[in-house]
């Protein structure tokens, strides 16, 4: 039976044994070391060994066996992944200035939408007042006064239900 034993300077591998028996027995070794132990034939043998790497480059032992096979080809990958971080910088920055200019626009439409709103409602007050005067010195008071006190009644509930609360400063004593 043939044993084959992978590491990586800083890995750790572990080998397990199973007897006829079913007990297990594990063994460790550091890399670079061999594990040993002798196995009968009842035994069989599973070796483990888990690598991660993580990030936009291969991990530099691939780097190493590509530019091995194809001389320049490390250097063509790491071109690759720069070009590849230097285009998703610039859509960010694109994204990031097109948010700006977005909200940018918004609030000055805004602005301007709230303001033909506030002066359209202050003609409709103002005419609406006016005609309940008019229909007041006409004879006609609850028509006037239905004309007249409607606004004036949305008006001060408006000021009221939408001020802006006062905020409470925790800092001094309340008296």
């Amino acid at each position: 039976m043939s044993e084959k034993t992978f590491a990586t300077p800083s890995l750790v591998i572990g080998k397990a044994t199973v007897s006829k028996s079913g007990k297990l027995k594990k063994r460790r070794a550091k890399a670079g070391q061999e594990v040993s132990g002798n196995t009968s034939h009842n035994e069989s043998q599973a070796i483990l060994q888990h690598t991660s790497f993580q990030g936009p480059n291969p991990h530099p032992d691939l780097l190493a066996k590509y530019e091995a096979v194809l001389p320049g080809a490390a250097d063509r990958i790491l071109q690759m992944a720069e070009m590849e971080s230097a285009h998703r910088h610039s859509l960010e920055k694109y994204d990031a200035e097109a948010a700006f200019e977005l909200n940018r626009r918004n609030e000055s439409l805004s602005f301007f939408s709230g303001l033909c709103g506030q002066i359209v409602a202050g003609i409709i007050t103002v005419a609406s007042i006016t005609g309940g005067v008019i229909c007041i010195l006409n004879g006609q008071i609850w028509t006037g006064g239905f004309l007249g006190g409607l606004p004036i009644v949305s008006i001060v509930y408006i000021f009221i239900a939408y001020r802006e609360p006062k905020i409470k400063n925790n800092n001094q004593p309340n008296t």
